[in-house]
């Protein structure tokens, strides 16, 4: 009964590294820990602390201008090195080392396909497209969509996203799928209206 609120305790004093005026963050949801430093030697200060870190689901990213240089490894508290990894997950959702801060959506498109597909295969050709849509936005949307409002999606990310709902369409409605310019054409062969669905 205790051991939620020695947690509680734990995770306050750890809270209280934040330090605005030396850019050191420490950024807690639950057990989920994001340390987030302004240079190697700040976030090395911070993985010497008394605390576990377990090597085997932590990892390091840089973001900004010189994410692309190789660094020397951070050591946890026992000595074990902490790796460098070109994505990092954090709250499901998966954050890139680039210039600017960007996230990955093809994670999310990958179990979008898997879940839409799942539905396929159960009642494609048993039911009609307009129940397929009404199973589909509250099932799979989200999964497509999850942390998208929290950081700026570039025309490319957002014409892969225009991408992955016109594969839905495409597949749903049996139709072809015709590329112009950049942008997705979308011929239905139908009389109804996509409207009617979303």
């Amino acid at each position: 009964m205790l051991s939620p609120f020695l947690f509680n305790i734990y995770l306050d004093d750890l809270a209280n590294l934040n330090d605005c005026n030396k850019q050191r963050f420490v950024i807690i949801y639950a057990d989920d820990i994001l340390l987030i430093t302004q240079s190697l030697s700040d976030l090395q200060i911070l993985c010497l602390l008394d605390m576990v870190i377990n090597i085997k689901k932590s990892c390091c990213s840089r973001i900004g201008p010189r994410c692309h240089i190789n660094c020397a490894h951070i050591l946890s508290h026992d000595g074990q090195p902490i790796l460098w990894t070109k994505e990092v997950r954090y709250l499901g959702v998966f954050i890139v080392s680039s210039p600017i801060f960007r996230c990955s959506l093809s994670h999310a498109k990958y179990s979008f396909f898997g879940a839409v597909n799942g539905i396929f295969g159960k009642i494609l050709n048993l039911v009609s497209e307009t129940v397929i849509v009404e199973i589909i936005k509250p099932k799979c949307m989200p999964i497509l969509l999850y942390g998208v409002e929290c950081f700026n999606l570039s025309k490319a990310e957002l014409h892969s996203l225009d991408f992955t709902i016109n594969w839905l369409f495409v597949k749903l409605f049996k139709t072809t799928l015709c590329l112009k310019k950049t942008t997705v054409t979308l011929h239905i062969i139908t009389s109804m209206h996509i409207n009617q669905f979303w």
